[in-house]
């Protein structure tokens, strides 16, 4: 991940105060307490002021959590009457005046005996002005619904966490909802709890190089990929291309089946720029499908196109001396399964079976709510499903079972590798 990410970027800018808001069990801790590790590995005085946990565990779930080893001071605080709000609000002062990393975990529970709204925004913007005319930075943490309601506009960053359950799995993202000087062009950040909090940043990743997926083919396995319909069609053939190129550049052969909207030359021009001028593309054979060519008797038809593609397969595995690849669309294989039912699922079990003698991975591209998806899932080794949420790609494994992942492209030192992080 370039950087911090956005997220710590905000909440760790000299003379800031911000708000992290959320439901319980959202991250909020997570994040005040990254952002704290973060400023004491800068070299930052931190100061949190904890209501809801004492000091032994917080510091044994960064030690823990987090895996690491930084110095950071943590003042257990109680809910108290107001001449100790007024005692507790000059110590924070002087910290943030002193430039200190200061942290307010919850706030709700240092102002519970403040009833007056505007007493209560009084203390906040007494706060604000202190913290920004300083080189330290204030960290609000808020169970409150509403973050603006509750300091009455006067932060400089709101911070809002939400989580949603996608396929029976937790997925949390952070809202942006204002952030003074900072131009913000993501406002929405999705992020994991694994191993404490990690923002997921990035740009889209349809690239797909070395990653999850590709670690978990077996030879002569069979496995299909659902695109859900939000990620624009055109990155079904990316994906195919770029996977192409990454067994090419292994040293595997590979049977391309085109897409109607595709080309022979567009298809080796792409893939020969993602593989940069080797000299692999000798061990690529490409197939150009149409459907007018079916003619009346498909079954015949589909064993003919079976006996090609194991044709293709010897003489791929012979002059790479290592099993090769099929990748496809299931477009083609929905057409025939429309037309002859059950009888696709026998044929489709003759061909598993050579694959497996032979070791070809199948690969499959499809997207949702295609019919013969239900069938090939029943069939298939592994069936994972892609979908885009908030700007980010997502993808998770139903057969073998994995936990929802993003991907995102990530470029390091001028390397670019695109990197799979759990967000459960």
């Amino acid at each position: 991940m370039q950087g911090r990410g956005l997220l710590l970027d905000l909440l760790l800018r000299e003379g800031y105060i911000s708000v992290i808001s959320g439901e319980p069990g959202t991250g909020k801790t997570f994040l005040a307490l990254k952002a704290a590790i973060e400023a004491s590995k800068a070299g930052d005085k931190v100061v949190i002021y904890a209501f809801n946990e004492d000091s032994k565990t917080l510091e044994k779930r960064i030690k823990e959590v987090f895996k690491e080893e930084v110095k950071i001071e943590v003042r257990e605080a109680i809910t108290m009457a107001k001449e100790g709000v007024a005692h507790l609000t000059s110590d924070i002062l002087l910290e943030a005046t002193l430039g200190s990393t200061v942290i307010i975990d919850p706030i709700d529970a240092l102002m519970a005996d403040i009833s007056s709204k505007q007493e209560y925004r009084t203390m906040i913007q007494t706060l604000y002005k202190t913290v920004k005319g300083s080189r330290g930075r204030l960290i609000i943490v808020s169970e409150s619904s509403d973050p603006f309601l509750l300091t009455g506009y006067a932060a400089d960053a709101y911070i809002t966490l939400y989580e949603e359950i996608i396929e029976d799995r937790i997925y949390r993202y952070a809202s942006i909802r204002k952030a003074r000087d900072v131009k913000i062009e993501r406002p929405y950040i999705p992020f994991s709890l694994h191993m404490g909090f990690n923002e997921l940043s990035g740009e889209l990743a349809l690239r797909l190089k070395a990653s999850m997926l590709e670690k978990l083919l077996e030879p002569g396995g069979r496995y299909i990929i659902e695109i859900d319909p939000s990620i624009p069609y055109r990155s079904v053939n990316e994906i195919k291309r770029t996977l192409t190129a990454l067994y090419l550049s292994e040293g595997r052969g590979v049977i391309y089946y085109a897409s109607l909207d595709e080309s022979r030359d567009e298809i080796t021009e792409v893939i020969r720029k993602y593989l940069k001028g080797k000299g692999l593309l000798k061990n690529l054979l490409i197939v150009m499908k149409r459907k007018e060519k079916i003619g009346e008797d498909i079954t015949d038809y589909w064993n003919n196109f079976f006996k090609r593609r194991k044709e293709m397969a010897r003489y791929l595995k012979r002059v790479t001396k290592r099993a090769p690849i099929s990748i496809f669309n299931l477009w083609f294989n929905n057409y025939i399964y429309s037309k002859i039912g059950d009888e696709y699922i026998e044929l489709i079990q003759s061909m598993i079976r050579f694959d497996k003698e032979e070791g070809v991975v199948a690969i499959g591209i499809t997207t949702s709510g295609v019919k013969v998806n239900r069938a090939d899932e029943y069939l298939a080794d592994g069936y994972f499903k892609v979908f885009q949420k908030h700007g980010t790609l997502f993808v998770y494994g139903e057969k073998p079972f994995t936990p929802i992942y993003a991907i995102s492209l990530v470029r390091e030192g001028g390397i670019e590798e695109v990197r799979y992080t759990p967000i459960v």
